[in-house]
């Protein structure tokens, strides 16, 4: 759907990567942060609508009541609503913190790994195996897939598997030594950090988002800088 000036743009969310959706939509001049869905609809059709608050998304069963992915797209083919739908699937994801962030113990998940490797857990308890999931992309790239989602018709009922590249906790304490050297002290030893991406890994497709959405993927390399920043940068405030 190509959104037109003036239209008005539904945010859900206020964390890691809606702070930064935000930040783009108001690149691209669109300043609202969100509506009252049920004020905004007609009266006739607000029997119809309804919202879930999610106390703690963490919790076992905390989305059992909230509409699925595969429930969305059954929708959209029964209902024939005016609107369509765009599925963006992100995996690991790192970058620049909010500004926010009530403090890093709010930190979302993904980007807990170089938090403690810049306070020096690592150091202190070596570092942690990457298995499972060898995939990262930056928080910023999202971002923008989701807008680009908005204003691109040629997005309009696909599913875009967004992910800029491999990783593993081996090479981002390469990264930060590289980059910080201020933070020596808070790293493993270099002798006793071991690569331990697998040999074999599987690949991954993100043509789609690059060809329909245009999205130029940041490298580990300048998230993992922008992001080692952002922390102390949030530490000196």
């Amino acid at each position: 759907m190509t959104k037109e000036a003036g239209e008005k743009v539904l945010l859900t969310g206020t964390g890691f990567i809606a702070s930064h959706v935000l930040d783009c939509l108001l690149d691209h001049g669109s300043p609202e942060k969100g509506q009252r869905i049920l004020e905004s609809t007609r009266e006739s059709l607000r029997t119809r609508v309804s919202y879930v608050v999610v106390e703690d998304v963490a919790e076992e069963g905390a989305f059992d009541e909230t509409f699925a992915e595969s429930a969305a797209w059954k929708f959209v083919a029964v209902e024939s609503p005016g609107f369509d739908l765009v599925a963006i699937n992100n995996t690991y994801t790192f970058g620049p913190i909010p500004r926010s962030l009530a403090g890093l113990e709010a930190l979302n998940t993904s980007n807990h790994r170089i938090r403690d490797l810049v306070h020096g857990h690592w150091c202190e308890l070596g570092v942690p195996a990457t298995y499972p999931v060898f995939t990262f992309v930056d928080v910023r790239d999202v971002a923008l897939a989701h807008v680009r989602a908005l204003t691109v018709p040629e997005a309009g009922g696909k599913r875009f598997y967004v992910v800029g590249g491999f990783f593993s906790n081996p090479r981002l304490v390469q990264i930060v030594r590289q980059h910080f050297p201020e933070l020596k002290n808070r790293l493993p030893e270099e002798t006793t950090v071991t690569d331990d991406f697998p040999e074999n890994h599987w690949k991954f497709d993100n043509r789609r988002s690059r060809e329909v959405l245009g999205i130029e993927y940041t490298s580990l390399e300048e998230s993992v800088v922008d992001t080692v920043r952002s922390i102390l940068e949030f530490e000196r405030v």
